[in-house]
């Protein structure tokens, strides 16, 4: 297994020099899923029947007859790959820009002429010596970083500088050069110096176009330095932890291309038609410009494509909006731009997850924490090691991030993405990349995309009827280990029986009778989800999923979770609102599932369960032996009693080498008292890192601000606590990140930040309907780089001596209200011009997304 895996990845575009076939890899890639399901298949006929295991041993024979025939095939092939490589030529250095755009377009202007202010040496702008890193040496040239996914118009961003007269007037000396074509960083250098470039005694401005590795940049980056100090370097990429390596916050732009009346304006030019032209065919353009979402190289492309149909274009034009495609070579250059997200992934691994988006219909919203349990049920990432697959997950999910390939929906308060989309035109690559390579099938309106040769080992149906059942049935079900089913019917799960993957988030006539069955037939099944299903009942049943690791029941009508489900004994993940089974009235049933939390459990994340009246027993969940995030919902009065027994559970999650990390609470309407707020504290050391908890408080819980606590996320909703008692947690010595929200009060008090308050406090979120009064002094919160204003009311004007946020050192963004008014906007600006950092003030559109979309 081990040696087919490292084949698979040395041969992971399969269109280098000596590379074997594809076909091979492909049927190695199939040789080793049917090994992984003959030993699933054997594990689960083990525990329930040695006969049937003992006849399934007869497939073993198969197996080896196949991996012998792929040994033979790799010694020869082996030979053959190196007598390629020995034989080809070296590839040709390629053209200067794979995709040329065509002039200097619509909405390019204005930020060219941001750069050109930046950049300019005369009276608007004035370097200053805080401009510049300086050693004893030599000092390095200010670097502009210009960022955004692939196809938003940085080339041509940097172009339009470039050639604009007044760069050329000012630089004696300028160079461009391509890094993506370079082989080195030395080559990178040479073709500099081939540009006549005097670097050590001339204004130079020399354009790095399409950077994609930080240590290519670490390699270069001394060599460019220089003593005049007036020299310029913009460098463009897709990545944005490389343009902050780069450059600082303050020098980097993010370019996230054309707003919707700027992609009209240039597709209506590049087709050579006016809009009142051709006004029957209005939609066919929403369509378009929908699909092309301001990205300029897919409005060129299909601009030029339309420009050359003649009488044909109108009827092209409206067959356009819901498939993009065209002939053969017509979408090259754009293709080459979106797929080179794909080929410049570090690993197979990353490439992967990147094909797993191909699942999700356009438009869809992935959640990180959904996406990242699906990627380790599906064996895409594995720990090590050093790092749990969960971590690895993450590290992937950030990747795509950072590389502009999933764009940000939403961010939670500790600065992580937690929402995201797949731009549609990048989508509409992967999928043709993921259907291609059998990674994956689709099923779009009843329509199969797949590719026939191979078994099916994913499915993803997109919408549809009851004629997707047949559809799927055609392509083969045998061999299936995920399906995910977006809005539409349930497929016959009886040939589904090697399934690991089931998403059904939203899928329509999802019962009962559909869970029962699920329940008997796909016992390999290890993630779950019936988010807004009709679902009202979890049977007994669900034990036969032994290996379950995800179940997910939010947004449904389950109410009542039954016993067999907290003791599946591989249930890591379980989401959902619910309340704990009825057999927990029986001290026995009791006993027996704290014996079995505190000893076999593997539950990580409850997500949660529903705290009732007066109900008297204690949050048995608490005891799980694993447990690191659990989120607790209060109904109706919770009795001082259940009050105690809650406070003296958490008590002793805090205490010792608990492995609880992460602890929510809605108290709902009961008004917590001092008893809660005073026994929760714990003297001892504590691993708990973030603490949400929603209701009313008559003052900070102890276990908040104790001294052991590594707490670095801390959300306080609706507590009525006033500023001034809020103001006991500046002593937190680690908390990076704070959310504090009222829904109808407004923040009583007035907050006066210390000196050395909030040592390490990173980003702060004020959410209520006035925003409150702060008065920050010199050295106050030091270590802030994110200010979240989110209150409708700013009440701008008489803030003149709070909110002096020039004092805040770090701080480089501002962000407000999404209704914040023109003017209420300018001012924090005008504050903003006056800091050191110039930092980035803005509305929160990234919510406004989340609302939509959502």
């Amino acid at each position: 297994m081990e040696l087919m895996a490292i084949i698979i990845e040395d041969n992971k575009e399969n269109n280098g020099p000596g590379a074997l076939p594809e076909k091979w890899v492909m049927q190695l890639q199939d040789l080793v899923h049917d090994i992984e399901d003959f030993i699933d298949i054997y594990n689960c006929l083990r525990v329930r029947s040695w006969r049937h295991a003992h006849a399934h041993m007869n497939c073993i024979v198969h197996l080896k007859n196949r991996t012998n025939i792929v040994r033979e095939w790799q010694r020869n092939a082996i030979s053959s790959k190196n007598e390629g490589i020995a034989s080809a030529s070296r590839p040709s250095a390629g053209s200067t820009l794979d995709y040329a755009l065509e002039g200097n377009f619509i909405g390019m202007d204005s930020v060219r002429d941001e750069l050109l202010q930046l950049l300019d040496l005369g009276d608007e702008y004035q370097p200053k010596w805080g401009d510049y890193y300086y050693n004893e040496s030599h000092q390095t040239p200010m670097v502009i970083s210009i960022v955004g996914p692939r196809g938003a118009g940085k080339t041509a961003l940097a172009r339009s500088f470039y050639d604009h007269d007044k760069a050329r007037f000012v630089y004696n000396s300028m160079a461009w050069v391509v890094a993506s074509e370079c082989s080195s960083a030395g080559d990178l250098l040479s073709k500099i110096h081939q540009q006549k470039i005097l670097y050590n005694n001339e204004r130079c401005l020399v354009v790095i176009d399409d950077l994609q590795q930080a240590g290519m940049w670490h390699d270069i980056e001394n060599a460019l330095a220089g003593p005049d100090l007036y020299s310029r370097i913009i460098v463009t990429t897709s990545v944005q932890s490389l343009a902050a390596t780069c450059s600082t916050e303050r020098y980097t732009y993010r370019l996230q291309g054309l707003n919707s009346y700027e992609s009209k304006e240039l597709f209506l030019r590049k087709v050579g038609r006016k809009e009142d032209g051709w006004p029957a065919h209005e939609h066919a353009l929403e369509d378009i410009l929908s699909k092309c979402a301001g990205l300029p190289v897919a409005l060129l492309s299909v601009a030029n494509y339309l420009r050359g149909q003649g009488h044909n274009m109108t009827e092209r034009m409206a067959k356009f909006g819901n498939y993009l495609a065209g002939p053969s070579g017509a979408f090259d250059g754009m293709n080459r731009a979106l797929t080179k997200s794909y080929n410049n992934l570090p690993d197979s691994v990353h490439r992967s997850c990147l094909l797993s988006l191909s699942m999700f219909p356009q438009g869809h919203v992935v959640e990180r924490k959904s996406l990242t349990r699906r990627w380790i049920a599906e064996g895409l990432v594995v720990g090590d090691g050093s790092l749990s697959a969960e971590h690895v997950a993450n590290i992937c999910f950030d990747d795509l991030i950072d590389r502009n390939i999933i764009e940000a929906v939403s961010i939670g308060i500790n600065s992580k993405v937690k929402r995201g989309r797949v731009h549609d035109l990048l989508l509409e690559a992967i999928i043709n990349k993921s259907v291609c390579k059998n990674f994956v099938a689709l099923i779009r309106m009843d329509e199969p995309h797949h590719r026939g040769a191979c078994p099916v080992r994913r499915l993803s149906v997109h919408g549809g009827t009851a004629e997707s059942t047949r559809v799927a049935m055609a392509i083969g079900l045998n061999h299936l280990r995920s399906l995910t089913i977006c809005s539409g019917v349930p497929l016959d799960f009886r040939t589904c029986s090697l399934l690991r993957v089931l998403d059904m988030e939203g899928c329509v006539k999802i019962d009962d009778s559909v869970l029962t069955a699920i329940c008997g037939l796909l016992v390999l099944l290890k993630y779950l989800s019936l988010r807004r299903t009709d679902v009202r009942r979890i049977p007994g049943t669900i034990s036969n999923l032994y290996d379950l690791e995800t179940l997910d029941i939010r947004q449904r009508r389950v109410e009542i979770l039954p016993m067999a489900v907290l003791m599946l004994p591989r249930l890591a993940h379980l989401f959902g609102q619910f309340h704990l089974p009825r057999e927990l009235t029986d001290e026995k049933a009791t006993r027996k599932l704290q014996a079995f939390f505190s000893e076999k459990s593997r539950l990580q994340a409850v997500s949660g369960f529903v705290m009732v009246g007066y109900n008297g027993y204690e949050p048995i969940v608490l005891h799980m032996r694993l447990l690191r995030k659990i989120k607790i919902w209060c109904q109706g009065y919770i009795s001082w009693d259940s009050q105690r027994r809650l406070a003296s559970c958490i008590k002793e999650r805090l205490s010792g080498n608990n492995a609880l990390e992460s602890l929510s609470i809605d108290f709902g309407n009961t008004d917590v008292g001092e008893y809660f707020a005073d026994n929760t504290e714990n003297s001892g050391p504590c691993r708990l890192s973030s603490i949400k908890l929603r209701g009313k408080l008559s003052r900070v819980p102890g276990f908040i601000t104790q001294p052991a606590i590594n707490l670095s996320e801390l959300q306080l909703s609706s507590t009525g606590l006033s500023l001034e008692e809020l103001s006991v947690l500046q002593q937190l010595p680690r908390l990076l990140y704070r959310r504090l929200a009222e829904d109808s009060d407004e923040f009583r008090d007035r907050f006066y930040p210390l000196r050395d308050g909030f040592p390490s406090l990173e980003r702060l979120c004020f959410q209520a309907p006035k925003l409150p009064t702060v008065l920050i002094g010199r050295g106050a919160m030091r270590s802030l780089k994110s200010l979240h204003l989110l209150c409708p009311s700013l009440g701008v004007w008489g803030y003149t001596e709070y909110w002096e946020i020039e004092h805040l050192e770090n701080l480089n963004e501002v962000v407000l209200h999404d209704s914040a008014s023109p003017n209420e906007l300018e001012f924090w600006q005008m504050r903003a011009r006056k800091h050191q950092n110039r930092p980035k003030v803005t509305v929160q559109r990234l919510l406004q997304l989340a609302k939509k979309t959502a």
